[in-house]
């Protein structure tokens, strides 16, 4: 990648750290009662006993729920386009 386009990059991600930068006072509301998923009914406390984010993806329901939709998906091909991004044929 030239110096050119990697100074582009990193001034965009900049920016986006900058648009979506979460409030100090954010950083430390959540509890380990709070609720991270609400469908699944996982806790923060569950994700945070976890030694890394490996291990708490593989030992939270969440990722029950991403390995069903991957094994759906392989059973039912996505469509070839969709009314705002039609692929040629």
């Amino acid at each position: 990648m030239s110096k050119r386009r990697s100074r582009r990059w990193q001034r965009f991600a900049d920016a986006i750290n900058r648009a979506f930068r979460l409030a100090e006072s954010l950083k430390n509301a959540a509890t380990p009662e709070s609720l991270l998923c609400r469908c699944e009914d996982v806790r923060c406390g569950d994700v945070a006993a976890a030694d890394d984010w490996l291990q708490a993806k593989l030992t939270q329901r969440p990722l029950a729920v991403w390995l069903a939709a991957a094994a759906a998906e392989s059973r039912c091909p996505r469509p070839r386009g969709n009314a705002y991004c039609p692929r040629q044929g």
